[in-house]
């Protein structure tokens, strides 16, 4: 099968998504071409010409969120109207409901499918005139390769000692980075026993110096080895995320061995195979928060800090024993792209 990508650049999370999802099926046999969203309209059209595709994929399609991509004009510009491919829109909605802007954009483009990484991303498309079918984001290929050794100054897990890792990439409010801060220092005043792990892409004074404990703090751009070598200094991933689509970091803790604690509502909540796998967070309700952009209008969920407080105390006295092998075959790169194409058949 014939299939061409419209997608993100590298350097964005999607971007990375749509580079697995093509190699794995390229190595099913399928014929893959890609072009960046951010390519002139005359090379994109000159491909479309002489490709051929059975099927395009434009992923993603919101275009004034801070990432280019595709919008409805150029894409008429390039087909001409015309088209002799299935069409396939990925896309996302991080709360619980996507604005009237982004439904009216999702059915200018007239797809045959939408896909989306979650049921929680899927519920937020009210009124889109196309299926919405979830497909999960993939692990890395990274985890299937060996491992690559760095020098790195964190006290050894091997070694007995307890690493809390904290993902706080962006977006604070969002990654509920102030709940859990509050559960290590407050953890930190009943026990001295562990560590913190911080991956953030701010620089400069954040609320991260507001941790309490012994902390190692990863900033910045960082390649996929050496952030899965930091990760893998952890034994807990503490996590009381308050929105996103799917929040691969999850599912990355998961097939490291980490114990993990999430809320129990939002997209997450699909990607434990177990349900005792993971420590889960009493969730308050909905809440309205911030949002810079017009697409992603609905609440958050809102998770209850004195809960997360006590799951943190409880996975570092009794961690998870969680199965590695069920996610790293489950959510290989080669099982999604084989749903992928299922998806296209049907």
């Amino acid at each position: 099968m014939k299939i061409l990508f419209i997608t993100n650049r590298p350097d964005i999370s999607f971007g990375l998504q749509a580079q697995i999802l093509e190699k794995a099926l390229t190595e099913l046999g399928n014929e893959i071409k890609d072009i960046d969203h951010t390519a002139p309209l005359r090379t994109k059209v000159n491909l479309l010409q002489s490709f051929k595709p059975d099927v395009v994929v434009i992923w993603t399609y919101f275009n004034d969120i801070g990432h280019p991509t595709i919008t409805i004009e150029e894409f008429r510009a390039m087909t001409k109207g015309e088209r002799n491919f299935m069409l396939i829109g990925f896309e996302v909605s991080d709360t619980d409901r996507l604005s009237q802007k982004a439904i009216e954009m999702t059915n200018e483009y007239e797809f045959d499918l939408l896909l989306t990484p979650s049921e929680w991303s899927a519920q937020g498309f009210i009124g889109v005139n196309a299926p919405v079918v979830v497909l999960p984001h993939a692990l890395s290929y990274y985890f299937y390769e060996p491992s690559r050794k760095y020098k790195l100054h964190i006290p050894s897990i091997e070694n007995g000692n307890k690493n809390v890792y904290i993902y706080a990439q962006h977006s604070f409010d969002r990654k509920g980075t102030d709940i859990a801060i509050y559960g290590v220092n407050e953890e930190w005043k009943k026990r001295q026993d562990f560590n913190v792990i911080v991956k953030t892409m701010q620089a400069g004074k954040t609320i991260m110096d507001e941790i309490k404990p012994p902390k190692y703090v990863m900033r910045g751009f960082v390649s996929e080895a050496f952030h899965y070598s930091i990760f893998k200094k952890a034994n807990v991933f503490f996590y009381p995320v308050r929105g996103g689509a799917f929040e691969i970091p999850v599912l990355e803790a998961l097939a490291l061995g980490l114990t993990v604690i999430i809320p129990e509502k939002g997209a997450w909540v699909d990607i434990p195979l177990n349900k005792d796998d993971v420590y889960w967070i009493k969730v308050d309700g909905l809440k309205k928060y911030w949002f810079d952009n017009s697409y992603h209008i609905g609440n958050f969920i809102e998770p209850n800090k004195d809960d997360a407080l006590d799951k943190l105390d409880e996975a570092l006295n009794n961690p998870k024993n969680v199965n590695v092998n069920e996610y790293l075959k489950e959510y290989s790169p080669k099982n999604i792209a084989s749903q992928f194409l299922e998806l296209i058949k049907k």
